[in-house]
């Protein structure tokens, strides 16, 4: 039990590990994160924000080059 445990940890870390570095230049990609502060209620990280963030980004942050908006459900 415990190896097969093991096995499994290793496995999700090195997924982790790999994941987008298929995609070349992948130690330049960032994802943008908002948090919300809700009173009364624990805190709400998504990724999603507004369409003109990511124009915004590109005009306003010269190192900024290029971005997506993706609109899914994990």
């Amino acid at each position: 039990m415990g190896l097969a445990c093991a096995i499994l940890i290793i496995l999700f870390v090195r997924d982790e590990l790999s994941y987008d570095s298929w995609i070349a230049g992948s130690d330049k990609l960032y994802r943008v994160e908002t948090t919300f502060h809700v009173p009364g209620r624990s805190d709400i990280v998504t990724a999603q924000h507004t369409m003109p963030l990511t124009a915004a980004m590109r005009d306003q942050i010269p190192e900024v080059r290029s971005g997506t908006v993706w609109r899914g459900r994990v």
